[in-house]
């Protein structure tokens, strides 16, 4: 989960998702967070990436995901270490 510049909000959560299974799709997930977070707190748009980069010390990217999902909310798509397909809402 990142945050993305939002003019109405300050920021808008967005997830960055690996999925282990290619049967996860953005509905699927949509429904499985609202079931467990409060409307606040689940992402307003999710980019689909390959694997997620990881630091040194082995912990997620936070540039590169919020690279990635600010990619993905433009349209463009990303070709670095997953690709995205665009946001989906």
């Amino acid at each position: 989960m990142v945050g993305l510049p939002d003019q109405r909000w300050g920021q808008r959560v967005t997830a960055v998702v690996a999925p282990a299974s290619s049967e996860l799709t953005a509905d699927a997930l949509v429904a499985h967070v609202r079931e467990r977070l409060a409307d606040y707190k689940q992402p307003r748009g999710i980019a689909f990436v390959a694997g997620i980069r990881r630091s040194p010390s082995g912990k997620a990217d936070l540039r590169w995901a919020q690279a990635v999902a600010a990619e993905a909310a433009s349209g463009r798509r990303h070709d670095d270490s997953g690709t995205s397909d665009g946001l989906r809402h």
